[in-house]
């Protein structure tokens, strides 16, 4: 997952005791994680906010409605518009109910402003208005998040991997991070990009049963997981970027990426542009004169710019990430115009994704590229 790098990595102890609350005792954490059998005990649901803080928004299908006790209160049939009301309550179609409502398809999915959701679909209100929360299974919703975090037409195996990835990340996230109260993960580069049913397809859907339940495992606790698009050659430690050292997250050489686009770039930008942005980000450099690249083991560490030191995430952010696509690149300043030469896209923490497409094509099964990326991290099946 493209992760800021504002993002603290979890102690042992937290995790144990989150866990803990989700699992019928001690013992069932240990024989899910320790083992490859599959335990019932359990609960592979998700909730992700695909609406959030909104006055009204459109859902369509046939649906049960039910309360927030489970009682059935209704149904819908087609399309229905949904508003916020005073007094906690929600007008759907008209009439008011007391918020928070559940719609249960009758067919197993339902759209929420124009795109199709497999499972329920949640509606609550917040402080800031109405958030609709998307309920299902966790092998549902990796197979929504496949072909958005990587290209459709990549090799199968490759489309396993980033389902063994996805599913990390989610049950990390859902036992450790919470996006808020409401919901486990957000739907978009935020957490994973998920479209619901938008972008699946058969060879992302049979990657998902292929790998069904598996996730990656650190001292029998479920890994902390990122990935990038492309490392440039050699993937960065947690270490050296977010100053976190963890054993699985190490640099790693990768001979794979150089079909990406972006293994290596160039972009020229105006300099007064980039003070502009950079002022407007909350560092006010003045007119750009100077500007040099302080490195650390791999990567560049800060933009020292006009002398004020800048951390090169915070620089990348205030000039655009997709602007300057990586924590890898030189810089030099001629005429008014700065050169950043760069190598790969992303943090380059993790699995480089566009390497983990050429070893699929070069005939490596996912558990391969796994471990080829994440060395020492293991692979367990949770249910």
């Amino acid at each position: 997952m493209r992760r800021p790098s504002s993002r603290s990595l979890s102690s042992a102890a937290a995790l144990f005791l989150s866990f803990s609350a989700l699992f019928a005792g001690d013992d069932v954490l240990t024989e899910i994680l320790k083992s490859e059998a599959t335990v019932a005990s359990f609960d592979p649901t998700l909730r992700i906010g695909i609406v959030q803080d909104v006055d009204t928004l459109k859902i369509d299908g046939d649906a049960r409605m039910l309360n927030g006790n489970g009682n059935d209160i209704g149904v819908i049939q087609g399309e229905c518009r949904v508003v916020s009301a005073a007094g906690g309550m929600v007008a759907v179609c008209g009439k008011a109910y007391p918020a928070p409502l559940i719609f249960a398809p009758k067919f197993g999915f339902m759209s929420v402003e124009g795109r199709l959701f497999r499972g329920k679909v949640e509606l609550a209100l917040s402080g800031k208005g109405l958030t609709a929360v998307n309920v299902l299974h966790i092998e549902e919703y990796v197979r929504g998040v496949i072909n958005k975090e990587i290209m459709p037409g990549w090799h199968i195996e490759a489309k396993k991997a980033q389902a063994v990835l996805a599913r990390t990340y989610a049950v990390h996230k859902k036992v450790m991070r919470p996006r808020s109260a409401l919901y486990d993960l957000d739907p978009t580069v935020l957490d994973q990009v998920y479209g619901g049913l938008d972008k699946e397809d058969l060879t992302a859907n049979k990657a998902v049963a292929e790998t069904r339940g598996e996730v990656l495992v650190y001292n029998n606790m479920p890994a902390e997981i990122y990935f990038h698009s492309t490392c440039g050659g050699r993937t960065a430690s947690a270490k050296e970027v977010w100053g976190a050292e963890v054993p699985y997250l190490v640099p790693v050489k990768c001979d794979y990426c150089k079909n990406s686009s972006l293994y290596r770039w160039t972009r020229v930008l105006d300099a007064d542009e980039v003070s502009k942005k950079l002022a407007a980000a909350g560092h006010a450099v003045g007119n750009l004169k100077k500007i040099t690249v302080e490195k650390g083991d791999l990567r560049v560490a800060a933009v020292i710019v006009n002398g004020r030191r800048i951390e090169v995430n915070q620089f990348r952010k205030a000039v655009g990430f997709t602007v300057i696509y990586s924590n890898d690149f030189t810089v030099s300043l001629s005429g008014g115009k700065l050169t950043f030469s760069g190598k790969g896209f992303g943090h380059g923490v993790g699995v480089c994704q566009y390497g983990m497409a050429r070893m699929a094509q070069a005939g490596k099964n996912w558990r391969e590229i796994l471990r080829h990326y994440l060395p020492g991290a293991e692979i367990r099946k949770m249910y």
